[in-house]
């Protein structure tokens, strides 16, 4: 009895005095409000619609709103530079993927932040390519081989748009023009979406992008090749451009998510599980499957190893074919 009494009197006086140990500043629940997910790529291009759909799967799975924001710009470079100076308290997360996490780093120069050290790798998601696109009444050519010959018969007079001057379209671009000895015209765009627009109204010849499989099937574009190791399950009639003859011709994409580097531990390993959580489910393999998209499932280890080896491999393939990004 004289026992209680003393913890009784014990607790009274520390809550008097405030010396009840109170939840340190930061320790509640995460995520207690809504989350900012920062988009490197203009609305409807397959970064946006895959950032959009995990955006909302996460958000049922964290209790929160995940809001996509849109920073485009500079072929990539405005979303990471943004999300690299936010606060790292977990509430701002960055749509990760091999343009700006690899090819800028060979094609844009000094970045303004360092996609290792200034980050923290959270998951892996998915991996999509592109498919290179004519429109039909401007080009008469049915196969890529027919394309490179009329190209080659036509030295920088074929347009082709991208997403900008260092993008990651326009890195396959310039490989193209170099696997195949042509020369063509880069049409830069601010949104990739005006360039498809462009390319089928006949204010350009063609443009190299994922969100095409509506204007093939429309029969408003041709397609001659996709730029993957392996036939997009959209297009199976489409060829790589290996199939097609450009041998050795492989690039893909990864999308991931990523934090600025010192988010709380607990943050990043919340996030990690929902993003395993939501790799693993049908409904958003789907989803990212008609958007254009392969899941590809992984941890922070892995994106970490993945970062490193795109920077190196858009540096080696660069080199090796002394491509210029002007």
């Amino acid at each position: 009895m004289k026992l209680r009494i003393l913890v009784a009197g014990l607790v009274a006086c520390a809550l008097a005095t405030g010396a009840v140990a109170q939840p340190a500043p930061g320790a509640e629940t995460y995520p207690n409000r809504p989350i900012r997910l920062i988009v490197p790529s203009g609305p409807g291009s397959a970064t946006d619609l895959a950032a959009r759909i995990f955006a909302e799967e996460a958000g049922r799975r964290l209790g929160t709103s995940v809001v996509a924001d849109n920073r485009t710009g500079a072929g990539g470079r405005i979303g990471p530079e943004t999300a690299a100076r936010a606060p790292a308290d977990g509430y701002t997360l960055i749509w990760a993927n091999s343009i700006g996490f690899g090819v800028l780093s060979t094609t844009a120069g000094n970045l303004p932040y360092d996609p290792v050290r200034d980050f923290d790798p959270i998951a892996p998601l998915a991996w999509f390519q592109i498919t290179l696109v004519c429109n039909p009444r401007l080009v008469p050519a049915q196969s890529l081989q027919e394309l490179i010959a009329y190209m080659k018969a036509r030295p920088g007079a074929v347009r082709i748009s991208s997403a900008g001057v260092g993008s990651g379209n326009h890195f396959a671009l310039e490989l193209f023009n170099w696997k195949a000895g042509v020369e063509t015209l880069h049409v830069p765009y601010r949104n990739p979406i005006q360039g498809i627009q462009d390319v089928v109204a006949g204010n350009l010849e063609c443009t190299m992008d994922s969100q095409v499989v509506p204007q093939i099937e429309a029969g408003q574009l041709r397609a001659f090749a996709v730029t993957g190791s392996q036939r997009d399950p959209r297009l199976p009639q489409v060829p790589t451009m290996a199939e097609a003859g450009l041998a050795g011709y492989d690039l893909t994409w990864f999308q991931a998510i990523a934090a600025p580097a010192g988010t709380p531990r607990t943050a990043i390993e919340r996030l990690q599980a929902v993003a395993r959580e939501i790799a693993e489910s049908p409904a958003f393999r789907s989803r990212m499957a008609t958007a254009g998209l392969t899941v590809l499932p992984g941890t922070s280890e892995d994106l970490a190893r993945m970062i490193r080896f795109e920077i190196d491999r858009y540096r080696s393939i660069a080199t090796q074919a002394n491509l210029r990004f002007e």
